[in-house]
């Protein structure tokens, strides 16, 4: 689960293979985000709140863009391992990710 930066809203996996956003205002509006064909393990908004970090069980992780409902997916193909979190740079777009085997 992760909160939106600047806006009223979160992001949480709610099931297997879908994220969706809450929008925390008068009204609680669930929307949904992007179904995967693996299990996601979470999804992490970026400083700004325009990008959300998937994490996927085995094939690595997506960066999401809920605006133009684009998921770009990176593969860890040359050293599979297992993808156990992310962070975004606070200034830069740059996003730093932490394997099963403690290397970034």
């Amino acid at each position: 689960i992760s909160s939106h930066p600047t806006q009223q809203k979160i992001v949480y996996p709610s099931s297997e293979n879908t994220f969706s956003t809450i929008h925390c205002s008068k009204q609680y509006t669930i929307k949904l985000g992007c179904t995967t064909h693996e299990p996601i393990i979470s999804a992490t908004y970026n400083p700004e709140g325009n990008r959300i970090a998937i994490i996927y069980d085995k094939t690595g992780f997506s960066i999401y863009n809920p605006k133009t409902n684009f998921c770009y997916n990176i593969p860890i193909t040359k050293y599979p391992r297992k993808v156990i979190a992310t962070a975004f740079h606070p200034c830069h777009p740059i996003i730093a990710v932490l394997f099963d085997n403690n290397t970034l």
